[in-house]
């Protein structure tokens, strides 16, 4: 399924210091008319948000020079609104009552298949509405 054609196509910035995950999760995006940037380290991931537009942020938690958890907090407290997905085999900060505040659109535990993310995707970019870069253009 791809997405409706439309002026842009949603902007997803995925986080991962995983190569092959970098490689498939943008592959299979890009094949579905989404435009993806992938960084390999929440660091980079936070330049990129600070330079660019984006309508979503995948990321994972274990990373080097920026965690996962600490993007998400930077993100937040610089009240960036932006549908976040975190995909990841560590998720108990996402999962506590007191992170609750953090607005995760989606969590998913790695491994998952492409059709849950796409799914995740999905549902992140209607729920949020693509608030940042679809309605500024």
């Amino acid at each position: 399924m791809k997405i409706k054609n439309s002026a842009r196509s949603p902007r997803i910035l995925h986080a991962d210091d995983e190569p092959m995950i970098c490689l498939s999760v943008g592959r299979a995006l890009r094949q579905l008319g989404y435009t993806v940037m992938s960084v390999n380290d929440g660091e980079k991931a936070w330049e990129a948000l600070n330079t660019e537009c984006f309508d979503l942020l995948i990321t994972d938690n274990e990373m080097p020079n920026l965690r996962g958890e600490e993007l998400v907090l930077k993100i937040r407290e610089h009240e960036l609104d932006l549908p976040i997905i975190v995909a990841s085999s560590q998720l108990e900060f996402f999962l506590t009552p007191d992170n609750e505040g953090l607005q995760i659109a989606k969590v998913l535990k790695k491994p998952f298949f492409l059709h849950e993310l796409v799914a995740a995707v999905q549902f992140a970019l209607q729920d949020w509405g693509m608030l940042n870069c679809s309605q500024s253009q």
